[in-house]
């Protein structure tokens, strides 16, 4: 995780990009993107005049914080975060931004029915909760330029059974509006901090998650690429390519550890299994706590 909000980060950040290897498009340190996202706790933002977290709604987590209801002011405020932390990844020199719309975090719980239920133009139906996504979308891509791609990614399922959490047909419903308000890529993954296991680095030990099942529910609706995330090696990379169900892979750091030439390898069509089952077998804990990602194309 890096720190997105001030000017004085930029230099650092981007030496960080020029320090990666030659990408997948041939460029030196090619083919980079960052993530943005803002969060303290899953869900909240910490807010500065009142240095308690603010959430879309006061639900308490299961960790026992209740945070307060975001304002309206705060929500602009954050929007505007947003938008200039994607500026300065451009003035980086990264060549896109990808925005954190997945696991429970703020996006994600301003796109829940279960964390939202405002009843502004910030919540209360499907278009107002995908609001604060495509204000962040819309106001980077006016600040940053439209040949500045911006990615999002997004839970296509929590993996929670209680009412009102993200499921994969309204995850689903969501993508059209974020494709009106300028997204160029949509990624798909799932879970989040109150799902029966960790999101976004979940070990190897965990069952795999269908994320390109729910990515192919999303490719009906939207005419822009879209990709799978979280637990893809190299043969669910390119099986789910081949059968259509996603444009994009993002392969997982456990397969990448065992066989660093996996992303060539599949690019290829070579879609052996990656060895990753034998990582399972390894004591210690999880590998999965740093998740580098490679996009591989159709």
């Amino acid at each position: 995780m890096c720190l997105l909000d001030n000017d004085k980060y930029i230099p650092a950040l981007g030496e960080t990009g020029r320090r990666g290897p030659r990408g997948v498009s041939g460029r030196e340190g090619g083919g980079a993107d960052l993530t943005s996202w803002t969060a303290d706790v899953p869900g909240c933002h910490r807010c500065p005049a009142r240095h308690e977290a603010g959430r879309p709604s006061a639900i308490q987590f299961e960790f026992g914080v209740t945070p307060h209801e975001l304002t309206i002011a705060e929500i602009e405020h954050l929007v505007e975060q947003f938008v200039e932390g994607a500026r300065r990844v451009q003035d980086a020199g990264f060549d896109c931004v990808e925005v954190h719309g997945a696991h429970g975090y703020l996006i994600s719980s301003l796109m829940s029915r279960y964390t939202n239920r405002r009843t502004d133009r910030y919540g209360g139906s499907i278009e107002n909760n995908a609001r604060f996504a495509c204000e962040v979308i819309e106001g980077i891509k006016k600040r940053c330029g439209k040949d500045f791609p911006v990615l999002i990614k997004i839970n296509g399922d929590d993996y929670i059974d209680d009412e009102g959490h993200i499921t994969p047909d309204y995850a689903a419903a969501m993508t059209p509006f974020f494709e009106r308000a300028g997204v160029d890529e949509i990624h798909i993954s799932g879970g989040q901090h109150e799902s029966p296991f960790p999101a976004g680095v979940s070990p190897t030990t965990y069952r795999r998650l269908p994320s390109p099942t729910r990515a192919a529910l999303v490719k009906k609706q939207v005419k822009i690429p879209v990709g799978a995330m979280n637990r893809i090696d190299g043969s669910r990379a390119g099986r789910g390519a081949s059968r259509g169900r996603q444009d994009r892979s993002g392969l997982d750091a456990e397969a990448l550890v065992c066989d660093p030439e996996l992303p060539n390898k599949t690019a290829a069509g070579d879609w052996t299994r990656s060895g990753l089952h034998r990582l399972q077998r390894l004591p210690g804990p999880p590998v999965s706590r740093v998740r580098p990602r490679v996009q591989v194309r159709r």
